[in-house]
């Protein structure tokens, strides 16, 4: 049951990965499969022995949030998008308590008290500055592979993996910016491995050097570290949502929120059971 549910809570990171705007890693904080992510994709072979089945349940779920439920995410972002990006939004302040106390639990970097804060905002101020980047045309298919166009998927490989291990920063986001957000998902549904082999290539790199730059800044500047990613969070708060509506319309809104809410608390309620029995 315990391994089933990691599993569970796996898709939700492989959703995550497929929906511009929310960012996989910070699902993964939501979750509490973080820390195994980093060390794991840092290729820290000892914890990866020792937590081979765990990281196998991990990675089963992923993939199935991503190639199991793609043609569901593309019909509700493109009919309900206004109302998914609510459930997220639920999901991630519904989180954010149980990511302040884990970061105020972990031991002072530096010597200022203040800087914990400053990174914050930074992070706030650099993540929320998003919403004034202009999105290119989010449907605009890549039909022809040449050399340019595979190399534009294989670095957007690399980028994506880099938003796997940053909270706050949404792959799928990235990937609308790049103009190739599109060309990916078609590439999912209809399972066309030419294309997406060059992106697989990217990640695999993307998500190595990634996770050992974020393994050395949690074991070097744990607090700091936590600090930018709830500032990361925050931001991406600012640039994912999506405005009001009105009539009922808020009211579903509204709703799906509090699902999203709701969710979340049930899993760091979870969570802090866990971590209560190790």
């Amino acid at each position: 049951m315990k391994y089933f549910l990691i599993y569970l809570k796996s898709i939700l990171v492989g959703l995550a990965n497929i929906i511009p705007g929310l960012c996989s890693a910070t699902v993964c904080l939501v979750v509490g499969i973080y820390d195994d992510l980093v060390y794991a994709l840092s290729l820290d072979f000892g914890f990866i022995k020792k937590n081979w089945l765990k990281l196998l349940c991990i990675g089963l779920g992923v993939l199935t949030g991503i190639f199991g439920f793609s043609f569901i995410v593309s019909y509700l972002m493109t009919n309900y998008r206004t109302s998914s990006i609510y459930l997220f939004l639920g999901l991630l302040i519904g989180s954010m308590p149980l990511l302040i106390k884990k970061a105020n639990s972990l031991p002072s970097d530096v010597k200022n008290k203040k800087t914990k804060y400053i990174i914050a905002i930074l992070f706030f101020v650099l993540m929320a500055l998003t919403i004034l980047i202009k999105q290119p045309n989010a449907n605009q298919i890549i039909s022809t592979l040449n050399f340019a166009s595979i190399m534009l998927i294989f670095v957007g490989g690399i980028i994506g993996a880099f938003a796997v291990i940053l909270p706050g920063i949404s792959g799928g986001f990235l990937l609308l910016l790049m103009g190739i957000y599109a060309t990916l998902i078609n590439a999912i549904k209809t399972f066309n491995i030419i294309t997406l082999l060059p992106f697989i290539c990217g990640m695999i790199i993307g998500l190595i050097l990634g996770a050992k730059f974020m393994k050395k800044m949690l074991n070097k500047y744990p607090k700091l570290t936590y600090y930018a990613i709830i500032g990361l969070v925050f931001g991406s708060l600012i640039a994912l949502f999506p405005g009001f509506r009105t009539g009922w319309l808020i009211v579903l809104d509204v709703l799906i929120f509090i699902v999203g809410f709701v969710i979340a608390y049930i899993l760091s309620i979870h969570k802090k059971v866990k971590n209560k029995e190790n």
